[in-house]
């Protein structure tokens, strides 16, 4: 929520609002001068979003509310199997007026009706909301009971899509001090609020997307998840269970065993000079045994439920698309989905395959030039780290960010979950929908090939465009700044 920088943070600058943010305390209470916050925006926050047309039947608030559940939400694929915010609109309706989740959701949906190029004015009115609904979350913190709400949580996770939205940073997962702040808080409520929160269809979704937020951050800062320890626990809840295991759980532990072993890699320090015969060995044999893990976890994606189970795998169609820098259309093969939750699973497991063979490459490759200047190692073991896998790693990363790069157009909506391809196609880059629910995960992924040493340019210049096209036709500035990166 707040950046934390002294002596006021510019996000609390530009609001009119005064905070101190987040503070990691027992507790889990947020410090804010909640009175004094409540006063500054009240006084500037209108009654309705104020229009340039008096004469308009439907305000700009009640349009900019349809277009964002219209394009942020999307349906399960069946019951039992939760969709992607499906339960938001509900809870909305329900919700008092005055809520921090009422707030919170007219801030998020008048941002992104401003993004999509509707009345200017409206951006105002978004802070307004944004900085009520931080005075009403703060303020709900400080109560035991209060802060474990349903409300409280979709809240804080709604305000780390406000920072994706807003775009000011194109690396907000790791280097966003407010995004990961909200990360952080709900974190701390969600192991507060315990098992419990998993007997519920609307408790299970929510938790896993938090989860998917956090272990998101751990991935792709290099971390260990803060969640790690939860999986015994959720796989004990959900025994016997319909939907269990379903992919999503798997899915999910396995992006977590990912993360895990990518940390330890990264703090595992450099075999040097400077230390003892003994100390080298043992840095070695620990090197070994986290490629043997790296590995492992790269052989058992093959058998990851996506591959076998036939509502959850991709289907394929032929789609012409003209390629950067080409001067005609050639026939591309394109990926769709039954089902939007599909394509996020899907997308998910195959970034983190990226971020694993990354990874692997990299640790091989630094491990291979500490040999070098090491006068007592075994020979050969730079081989066993670095040349054996880096090939194979390599074509890795390249097919799968064809494969990433193939669903773009169902993101674009130009092909249908019934695979039907939709006339009026922007040279292959459907312009005929606004599925912002499929852009902003899509946007981490492009992110990756774009910046991947392992990709080729074509695959660069394709993730961009995509990243062009998520920001300019689904209101999402984060995908224009990591465009432009």
């Amino acid at each position: 929520m707040c950046d934390e920088a002294r002596p006021s943070c510019a996000r609390c600058l530009r609001i009119g609002v005064t905070c101190e943010g987040y503070r990691h305390t027992n507790d889990v209470l947020f410090r804010d001068e909640t009175r004094k916050t409540i006063q500054k925006v009240t006084k500037t926050l209108p009654n309705t979003v104020p229009g340039p047309d008096a004469s308009l039947t439907v305000p700009p608030l009640e349009q900019s509310l349809c277009l964002f559940f219209a394009d942020h939400t999307a349906n399960r694929m069946e019951e039992g199997d939760p969709g992607y915010l499906d339960y938001l609109p509900s809870m909305y309706r329900e919700a008092k007026q005055s809520s921090a989740l009422v707030q919170t959701v007219r801030a998020i949906a008048l941002t992104h009706f401003y993004n999509s190029g509707n009345f200017p004015e409206v951006k105002s009115s978004a802070r307004g909301y944004y900085g009520e609904a931080l005075a009403t979350i703060n303020e709900a913190l400080h109560d035991p009971v209060e802060r474990l709400e349903d409300d409280i949580m979709m809240s804080i996770w709604l305000m780390q899509l406000y920072e994706v939205l807003t775009g000011e940073s194109a690396r907000v997962v790791e280097q966003s001090t407010a995004w990961i702040s909200h990360m952080q808080g709900l974190v701390m409520l969600l192991r507060l609020r315990g098992t419990h929160q998993l007997s519920t269809l609307r408790g299970r979704s929510m938790f896993y997307l938090i989860h998917g937020s956090a272990t998101m951050h751990s991935l792709m800062a290099g971390k260990k998840s803060p969640l790690y320890d939860w999986e015994p626990l959720v796989e004990e809840s959900r025994k016997g269970s319909a939907d269990f295991p379903s992919p999503r759980f798997l899915a999910s532990s396995f992006r977590i065993q990912v993360a895990d072993v990518c940390a330890q890699m990264k703090s595992l320090p450099m075999p040097s000079s400077c230390m003892s015969a003994v100390e080298r060995t043992r840095v070695y044999q620990e090197a070994l045994r986290l490629k043997e893990i790296a590995m492992q976890l790269q052989r058992s994606s093959l058998d990851w439920p996506g591959c076998r189970d036939g509502k959850w795998k991709p289907r394929f169609v032929s789609l012409p698309i003209m390629l950067p820098g080409a001067t005609q259309l050639c026939s591309r093969e394109a990926e769709y989905f039954q089902d939007s939750h599909a394509f996020r699973l899907w997308s998910v497991y195959r970034g983190t395959m990226i971020v694993l063979h990354e990874t692997l490459l990299k640790f091989g490759k630094d491990y291979a030039a500490a040999s070098i200047d090491s006068q007592d190692l075994a020979s050969g073991e730079d081989v066993i780290l670095w040349d054996f896998e880096r090939s194979y790693c390599v074509q890795a990363i390249s097919s799968t960010a064809d494969e990433i790069l193939n669903t773009l157009p169902f993101v674009f909506g130009e092909i249908t979950n019934a695979g039907q391809v939709r006339a009026g196609s922007d040279a292959g880059w459907g312009d005929r929908s606004k599925q912002s629910h499929l852009g902003v995960p899509a946007i981490w992924f492009l992110r990756m090939i774009k910046s991947s040493m392992y990709t080729s340019s074509t695959q660069k210049a394709l993730a961009t465009e995509g990243l062009y096209k998520i920001g300019r036709r689904m209101g999402i500035r984060q995908a224009l700044t990591v465009a432009g990166a």
